[in-house]
């Protein structure tokens, strides 16, 4: 069982301001069910343009903004440090649908977001109430391309290229802490662990907060040194109460020890401070089918439809659920529906084929 394939790895973003920069401009068009909003928008497609983001410009218009295009879909904190206004925060995935939406950020805080996203786009602060924009709604670019998506783990064949331009960067900026942690996520998402681990300390050194401890933590936990990760995801909440993504990491942890009861109580929490925490839920779901209450496991994902959460994952939860209630037809239904978006998981295509081969078929056969 791959307990930490789905630690939560977080990526500040807008860190320390880059002068000079020109961005491209574009603009994109927010889908709501009754209206379609334009925004003229600065584009920020480089670590550079991250960092910088609205650092340099006065209060945005109405029907202005900025929108981040990451390289790939993936993880990501981000900052309103140093920003001079409020803004709302507006967290797209890969389908271009709004997965998460931080109102009137502000201040020197970390906004953790803990669901992969693909692009961002940071709007001024009481757009999204006003116009009525809300989780499910689409951001499309009008005018502009998408850079093709990828996995958040690096390919093979491109490691060394980026290992090598990540560690120039780091010699030309040592003082830097955004170059440190985009140095640090990477050998954690290309499995080089004990790399990680040794910039995530680095990193600790010119400052702690709870992005580095957490990424500190899944680093080691990786490992499989459960003890210090243990240690650095409590750190982590420590630091930051209401960053729920170490919540999610630890439970995660407890799980594997079989510390039942702290995992779920955990879960529990991460899903109170985040109603709409996919990985949670999934975790939690997850812990009931284990130990047998499938009660609870459908109460549980009865509450994530309610708070909108449709994503694929929550159907194959269904199945599983029905399998273990012996209610065939509706998990292999959940099975079929689920493969539409997620067709290479091998282990439902296996699962959906043992339910009509061995538990379907024969039911309709026997006389």
């Amino acid at each position: 069982m791959k307990l930490f394939s789905r630690l939560v790895l977080l990526l500040v973003l807008s860190l320390l301001p880059v002068r000079g920069l020109c961005f491209d401009k574009g603009q994109v068009a927010v889908f709501t069910p009754e209206k379609i909003y334009s925004l003229d928008v600065r584009l920020a497609k480089t670590p550079e343009e991250w960092r910088q983001g609205l650092l340099d410009s006065g209060d945005l218009k109405e029907d202005q903004g900025l929108f981040f295009i990451f390289p790939r879909e993936g993880v990501y904190t981000f900052t309103t440090k140093g920003l001079k206004f409020p803004i709302d925060i507006i967290l797209i995935n890969k389908e271009t649908r709004i997965v998460g939406i931080f109102e009137y950020a502000a201040g020197d805080k970390y906004y953790a977001f803990p669901l992969p996203v693909f692009t961002a786009l940071e709007v001024r602060a009481g757009f999204c109430r006003k116009k009525g924009i809300k989780i499910g709604d689409l951001v499309k670019p009008k005018g502009f391309g998408l850079r093709p998506g990828a996995t958040a783990r690096p390919k093979q064949e491109e490691k060394k290229g980026v290992e090598k331009r990540l560690k120039e960067n780091l010699e030309r900026h040592p003082d830097d802490p955004m170059v440190y942690e985009e140095l640090a996520v990477f050998y954690t998402l290309s499995g080089q662990d004990k790399k990680a681990v040794e910039i995530f300390k680095e990193v600790l050194k010119l400052g702690i907060t709870a992005p580095r401890l957490n990424g500190l933590g899944v680093a080691l936990a990786k490992l499989g040194d459960l003890e210090k990760a243990e240690k650095y995801f409590k750190k982590a909440i420590k630091e930051a109460p209401l960053f729920y993504g170490s919540y999610n990491n630890l439970a995660r942890l407890y799980l594997q020890r079989e510390e039942l009861s702290e995992a779920t109580a955990l879960f529990q929490e991460a899903i109170t401070l985040y109603p709409h925490y996919l990985e949670a839920y999934m975790g939690l779901t997850g812990l009931y089918l284990r130990t047998g209450d499938l009660r609870a496991a459908e109460i549980l994902i009865k509450e994530a439809k309610e708070n909108g959460l449709n994503a694929p994952e929550i159907i194959r939860l269904s199945g599983n659920i029905y399998l273990r209630q012996g209610r065939y037809e509706n998990a292999a239904n959940c099975y079929l529906e689920y493969l539409k978006a997620r067709p290479h998981d091998e282990q439902a295509t296996d699962l959906r084929a043992f339910i009509l081969v061995h538990k379907i078929r024969p039911r309709q056969i026997s006389p």
